[in-house]
C-alpha cells in the first residue's frame, strides 16, 4: 500500500515501531505511525488512507523529535475516545531518562489526536501520563484499564495497569 520512506534502520530494534488506526477509521480514516527517522530521534505521524487510490496520503507529523536509540524504543499505540496513548522506552543507554521529567523517554504518553497536550493530563502542559519505563512493547485496553507489558533487563517481564501520575520504577525498580 504504500512506502515510508525515511524510515531510519540500524541497531538491533529500529524502524518501525507500531501503528494504530482510528477508532472511528470507516469515517475517519487515519493511520499512525511510529518510527525512527535517523540513528537518535523518531516521530508519529498521522496517514490518511486513500481508499480510491489504495495509499497513504497528507502525512501530518504529530510529534517529532522523539529520542530513539540501538533499542528500547518501546513504543505501542492505544487510542480511547479523543486520545493517542503511546508507551517509549529509555532508548537503551539511557536508562535515567525513565525518571527525568524533562525527557519523554521511559515514560507513557497521553496526547488530543492531533498531538496537542491535553488539558486535563496530570502533569499541566506536558505528555506524560506515567513514568518509570524500560521497554514497555505491549499496550491494550479492556475492563476500563490500560495494560502494558514491558521487558525486564534478563528477566523479571512485567504486565502493569497504567495509571496516571504512576511511577514505574524503573531503573531502581525492576
Amino acid at each position: 500500500v504504500f512506502t515510508i520512506g525515511d524510515v531510519a534502520l540500524f541497531g538491533f530494534s529500529v524502524g518501525l515501531h507500531s501503528m494504530v488506526l482510528a477508532s472511528d477509521f470507516s469515517t475517519s480514516p487515519f493511520l499512525y505511525v511510529h518510527y525512527a527517522n535517523t540513528t537518535t530521534t523518531s516521530k508519529i505521524v498521522r496517514y490518511e488512507y486513500d481508499a480510491l487510490n489504495n495509499t497513504l496520503i497528507n502525512p501530518t507529523i504529530i510529534l517529532g523529535n522523539i529520542g530513539a536509540g540501538v533499542s528500547h524504543n518501546g513504543s505501542r499505540m492505544v487510542i480511547l475516545g479523543d486520545k493517542l496513548f503511546i508507551s517509549l522506552g529509555d532508548t537503551y543507554n539511557t536508562p535515567a531518562v525513565a525518571q527525568n521529567l524533562t525527557s519523554i523517554n521511559g515514560k507513557m504518553l497521553r496526547m488530543n489526536l492531533d498531538g496537542s497536550i491535553p488539558a486535563d493530563n496530570p502533569i499541566p502542559g506536558s505528555y506524560v501520563y506515567s513514568l518509570g519505563h524500560r521497554n514497555p512493547q505491549g499496550l491494550c485496553y479492556a475492563n476500563g484499564k490500560m495494560y502494558s507489558s514491558e521487558h525486564g533487563t534478563g528477566s523479571n517481564d512485567e504486565i502493569n495497569i497504567i495509571e496516571p501520575n504512576r511511577n514505574y520504577g524503573w531503573p531502581t525498580v525492576e
